[in-house]
């Protein structure tokens, strides 16, 4: 059977840094070419970057202000599971998509739901092993609302065949997930005539770039003890260089102390600072 769409609510309240953002500007800047007549409106909060410039797309743009700046998560869900049933007639909501794993127990079966799956930390021993009680509370919390998120949404967004096989194995129907990797920008191949780095951070030689926000389970540490263990003439020939906002400071403190353990006794890696863009 097929779907008659009118309106398209896009939920990025969960949208906040990194590579969020940038699947919600490919995603916003896209969409036209395959629906050029609905209706579509993005759901953002105060904090979320501007997207202003999707305007002259017809992209129409709800705001929401939560009252507190910490819990912010907490906040959001909250919101979404007794305000956003009650704004989705109003609006006429015939499709909803959401990149932020959630759809809430109180969501409308009347209306189409599509939730996409990025984070997949919550289902990693690894990652599960490095952290402390509390955060473990916090993924177990995590797992348990994506496996019910997933299994009650129309259709699921996995980014790679790796997050597909996860969500099957923990009782998701196959046939409701769709694989739809991360891509690479045209422009980005292309090289940039503008690539210079602010001074701070300059560079002098051929390097390994790494970027990602400082969380234990993007695996820093893992990375400078396997760049440690490259064969000298390498490690001299290229910086490793990591690029993230420090989220957890307390990791990323260790990222600086072992950092610094290596440049006592091999070629020096590039040590990280905090986020910083192209200027």
């Amino acid at each position: 059977m097929r779907l008659e769409i009118n309106t398209v609510l896009i939920n990025l309240l969960s949208v906040r840094a990194g590579g969020q953002i940038t699947r919600a500007k490919a995603f916003l800047s896209r969409i036209r070419r395959y629906d050029p007549s609905s209706k579509l409106i993005v759901l953002r909060a105060t904090y979320t970057p501007d997207f202003a410039d999707y305007s002259a797309l017809g992209v129409e743009f709800v705001t929401v202000e939560f009252p507190f700046e910490h819990f912010l998560a907490l906040q959001r869900m909250a919101w979404e599971q007794f305000f956003l049933p009650r704004l989705l007639p109003r609006l006429e909501v015939d499709v909803y998509i959401s990149f932020g794993h959630h759809l809430p127990s109180t969501f409308p079966n009347a209306v189409y739901s599509l939730i996409g799956v990025s984070n997949l930390a919550p289902f990693s021993k690894a990652a599960w092993n490095s952290e402390g009680y509390a955060i473990r509370s916090r993924m177990f919390l995590q797992r348990q609302a994506i496996l019910s998120s997933v299994k009650r949404a129309s259709k699921v967004l996995a980014l790679s065949k790796t997050c597909k096989e996860i969500l099957v194995r923990n009782g998701v129907d196959d046939e409701n997930i769709f694989v739809s990797p991360n891509g690479v920008e045209q422009k980005l191949c292309q090289g940039s005539s503008n690539n210079r780095l602010p001074p701070a951070y300059t560079i002098d030689r051929s390097y390994i770039l790494y970027v990602s926000h400082f969380h234990r389970y993007k695996n820093h540490l893992r990375l400078i003890d396997a760049f440690s263990l490259l064969p000298e003439s390498t490690r001299s020939a290229f910086k490793l260089v990591l690029v993230g906002e420090p989220f957890n400071r307390k990791y990323y403190r260790e990222v600086l102390a072992r950092v610094a353990s290596k440049e006592q006794h091999q070629a020096p890696l590039k040590r990280p600072a905090g986020f910083f863009s192209h200027s």
